[in-house]
């Protein structure tokens, strides 16, 4: 009787992991839905940006489009992220840990 109590515990775990992993991948392609995107840059601006950069960079997400597997981007946030650079604000910094300082002193004092 305990072998099979066993098998069945060792069976609803398989089952529970595979449910779980389910979730993730679930959860993993609905953020990669442009509407979600655009909905985080949003939120991401109304805790980070002034006013007046709020109604710009609204604008610009309501027309983004997606760029995830774009072959000079790869990701809708790299082109986000380029477009501000472009546009000398520096709201989102990608940074290296590698990286000198200076990148981060220019980005923060602009």
């Amino acid at each position: 009787m305990a072998l099979f109590g066993s098998f069945r515990k060792k069976n609803e775990n398989d089952r529970q992991k595979s449910i779980n992993n389910k979730k993730y991948n679930e959860s993993i392609e609905v953020g990669k839905d442009i509407e979600t995107q655009r909905k985080g840059f949003l939120e991401l601006s109304e805790i980070c940006l002034n006013e007046s950069n709020k109604s710009d960079f609204s604008e610009f997400i309501e027309t983004l489009t997606d760029y995830t597997d774009d072959e000079e981007y790869m990701t809708t946030l790299n082109f986000v992220i380029d477009c501000l650079y472009q546009k000398e604000n520096y709201f989102i910094i990608c940074l290296d840990w590698k990286q000198e300082i200076t990148s981060l002193s220019h980005a923060v004092n602009h």
